[in-house]
């Protein structure tokens, strides 16, 4: 009798807790599908080729991958031709060519419908919005030219896109020493008889000069504020900085002699100094400015 007893109390509990891990209550209970994320995401993402969205749970068994956009209610604004195309069970890809590549300085709204439906038949609950920007316009990197004057350089800027002249022209611009802005000239630098043409009115890149000369010996910056606009898209590029830092010429003198002794020895003798160092006659005699 007492075997029996024990034996009944073992059963009880060696089944117990499988009893309430196959609680069908819990078990079958269906988690609705949800988004989770969406790449690309954010601001100044690259204008690549791929979009992917993320959800909860597997979507599609494996098998055929690839989906007709009719069957797919996600709309675009401005519009992309996606080719569909599960990545895997839960990963959806709006997949485009080289020809259909998203386009910098864009905004893109993306508006997922309900209707992607999960084998158990769940779809998501309601609309789902989705905004990204592809990449502004904005300075690449700056190089000194020349000198058009002493007061006056020539700046070569190099943008990341092409760029209009008349968004140049108002969005960049120096600024002398007391603040004070100053407008620009813009031209455009000699171009690769090669390269695909282009309007006069756009480039990649761009000669800056100031409308007038500096003051000598006097420091100035080239400056970049937002409105950059690129020929690609309508966002406008948001940019505020120093673009390059020079120092004008100083006052025009003769300085000095700068030669070498009888001892190879680098020697320079300024304008009214006194000195028993000799220059070498045999070697030649620098005129030092200013």
């Amino acid at each position: 009798m007492f075997k029996k007893i024990l034996t009944v109390v073992i059963l009880c509990i060696w089944f117990t807790p499988v009893w309430a891990v196959y609680d069908s209550s819990v078990f079958h209970k269906e988690k609705p599908l949800e988004i989770i994320k969406i790449k690309p995401s954010g601001n100044d993402v690259p204008a690549g080729r791929q979009i992917v969205i993320s959800f909860n749970q597997p979507v599609i068994p494996i098998g055929k991958m690839e989906r007709d956009t009719s069957e797919i209610p996600i709309t675009f604004k401005p519009d992309v031709q996606c080719q569909w195309r599960w990545l895997d069970t839960s990963n959806l890809a709006c997949e485009l060519d080289r020809t259909t590549a998203l386009q910098p300085a864009t905004r893109y709204e993306m508006v997922v419908e309900p209707g992607i439906t999960t084998q158990e038949g769940l779809t998501i609950e309601k609309s789902f919005q989705h905004i990204f920007i592809t990449k502004r316009p904005q300075v690449n990197y700056t190089s000194f030219n020349y000198w058009l004057e002493p007061g006056k350089p020539k700046i070569r800027v190099f943008f990341k896109q092409i760029v209009t002249k008349k968004s140049v022209l108002k969005h960049l611009y120096f600024q002398d020493q007391n603040g004070q802005r100053v407008k620009i000239k813009a031209e455009l630098p000699p171009r690769n008889p090669n390269a695909p043409p282009l309007p006069a009115t756009v480039s990649k890149k761009w000669d800056i000069s100031p409308r007038h000369s500096f003051p000598l010996n006097s420091q100035v910056q080239l400056m970049i504020e937002p409105g950059l606009r690129s020929i690609k898209g309508k966002e406008l590029g948001i940019e505020r900085r120093s673009l390059i830092e020079i120092n004008t010429f100083p006052e025009f003198k003769f300085l000095g002699l700068e030669c070498e002794t009888l001892n190879d020895e680098e020697l320079y003798i300024a304008v009214g100094e006194k000195t028993d160092e000799r220059c070498n006659p045999m070697q030649s005699v620098n005129l030092k400015f200013s």
